[in-house]
């Protein structure tokens, strides 16, 4: 599967902004006997944009920045069919499955505002799993 968006909105006159998004999606499963494979992979990329003014006592500024950011994820599991009667209609399945997940945004900082813009620093993230289980 894949998929694009595309985000446009506004504010109450003071804000605006912009996002695109794609999303890519893949799955496989292949099965032998009693025993199935199963891996689904994933990545995506975002870009956003953002304006806006500022008002303060008499005056005001404009402000804007931009930053954008990507993931991924892979998932593999295995799992292996106990027929549990005869004609083979219920089946329990012990399962192994084991995950991975990365993303990062890079950091945002507004022009136009001075000391008062906005300011974040990049993000990072990873995170993995492991389980045990059955179905």
């Amino acid at each position: 599967t894949a998929n694009y968006g595309d985000l446009t909105a506004s504010a109450a006159d003071t804000a605006d902004g912009h996002l695109d998004s794609y999303y890519a999606n893949l799955f496989g499963r292949y099965q032998s006997k009693r025993w199935a494979h199963t891996l689904i992979l994933t990545g995506g990329w975002n870009d956003a944009k953002l304006n806006r003014t500022v008002d303060y006592g008499a005056g005001s500024y404009d402000a804007n920045g931009n930053t954008n950011g990507w993931g991924f994820g892979a998932m593999y599991e295995l799992t292996y069919d106990v027929y549990l009667n005869e004609d083979k209609s219920s089946v329990f399945q012990p399962l192994f499955n084991a995950s991975i997940v990365k993303t990062s945004m890079d950091g945002y900082t507004e022009t136009g505002a001075g000391n008062a813009g906005l300011n974040v620093g990049k993000q990072d993230w990873t995170t993995g799993t492991v389980a045990l289980g059955g179905r």
